[in-house]
């Protein structure tokens, strides 16, 4: 309703345009009352009869098409406003800085974010939660779990649609900033990073920017790659321990056998 009158006005506007482009095109004629004998001739190569060459003219409309550009961007320009087109559209400059785009971005959220909302609660979580009971009571989707079913379970939507990826940007990128302000105080508060779970902030931070699930491993292969890998690194450990300690052995061997050998050298004097 903001809107309509600057359509309306809009669109009356397009059409006197192409009234008066269609007279600049093909203009009227103006001639006198006995300024012809016959029919005009509008034709290629036609022939009309006049009795004077300056009985027949055409007729110029002089219409000011630079004025109608420039009321139709006027009103173009206020319905894009009404629509909040000028708010939902990053500049094209490339001197933005990121900066500024993510300022952009977050104002952009927030103009959106009460109709995503809206239409969220409103709309897509009822019609989505109807469509999955139907479905579920006429046994159409495969059963649940037992384990799922053991410790209770509840319906949870989760959308990937652009709009909704848009509205996560913000915790990706405090994700971000928090990993990384942590890994430059871990230099100088090397136990900092104890605060932080790294898997679940790789996790969370791969399920808000849309990563696909197919690429992670289950949480019980994560643990049996490091149990297998910290098993590989004690024997190896042991391995290096024993043949450190066989050196030991060795040198302590031959040291005796070189101080027996000294002995029996020198003889009872020794």
């Amino acid at each position: 309703m903001t809107a309509i009158y600057d359509t309306l006005s809009l669109n009356q506007l397009v059409d006197l345009v192409f009234s008066a482009g269609e007279k600049a095109i093909d203009p009227a004629i103006m001639t006198t009352k006995r300024g012809i004998f016959g029919n005009i001739d509008l034709s290629a190569a036609g022939v009309t009869i006049v009795s004077d060459m300056k009985s027949m003219q055409t007729f110029e409309s002089k219409a000011r098409f630079d004025v109608s550009a420039i009321s139709k961007a006027d009103l173009q320009q206020a319905i894009e406003r009404a629509y909040f087109m000028d708010q939902l559209q990053l500049k094209e400059s490339p001197a933005m800085t990121a900066t500024e785009v993510h300022a952009r971005i977050q104002l952009m959220q927030r103009l959106l974010g009460p109709t995503y909302g809206r239409l969220q609660s409103d709309f897509l979580d009822k019609l989505l939660s109807r469509t999955f009971k139907i479905l579920y009571r006429n046994r159409i989707l495969p059963p649940v779990p037992q384990v799922v079913v053991q410790n209770g379970w509840e319906l949870n939507i989760d959308y990937l649609g652009p709009l909704a990826k848009s509205q996560r940007f913000d915790d990706a990128q405090a994700i971000e900033r928090t990993l990384g302000t942590a890994a430059g105080m871990a230099e100088q508060y090397p136990g900092i990073t104890d605060n932080i779970n790294a898997d679940e902030a790789l996790r969370e931070l791969g399920d808000v920017v849309g990563a696909p699930a197919r690429i992670w491993n289950s949480r019980v292969t994560v643990e049996q790659t490091r149990k297998s890998r910290m098993a590989a690194m004690q024997q190896q450990q042991q391995i290096m321990m024993a043949q450190q300690g066989g050196e030991a052995m060795k040198a302590v061997g031959e040291g005796a056998q070189a101080i027996q050998a000294t002995g029996e050298e020198g003889g009872p004097e020794t």
